[in-house]
């Protein structure tokens, strides 16, 4: 019971992580937008601003690939930590009923 305790409160530490993941993920994308839409505006200025601007973008894509992949890990230790939880509530259940069949007149 202590067990599933501490993988439930894993487990939601996980999804709030994940949580957090996935809206640095679209403020990373969002950023990604803006740049796009500030490369577009650029391609009529200088050589030298379009090509910070593009340097930049390409930088935000990284992070934003970076950020995905972390957040699909997240989510897998998430889907791994329910797992173990309902691995660990069967177990507790089979123990109950184990003990009550124990305590029973024979």
């Amino acid at each position: 019971s202590e067990r599933v305790g501490d993988l439930d409160d894993a487990l939601e530490s996980q999804q709030d992580q994940l949580a957090r993941m996935e809206r640095a993920l679209r403020e990373k994308s969002d950023e990604v937008e803006r740049l796009e839409a500030l490369a577009e505006a650029s391609r009529t200025s200088s050589k030298d601003e379009l090509s910070a601007a593009e340097l930049a973008k390409r930088e935000l894509e990284t992070q934003l690939r970076s950020a995905a992949l972390e957040a699909s890990c997240a989510g897998e230790r998430a889907r791994e930590l329910e797992v173990q939880r309902d691995a660990a509530v069967l177990r507790a259940e089979a123990a109950e009923e184990a003990l009550v069949e124990a305590t029973l007149p024979k």
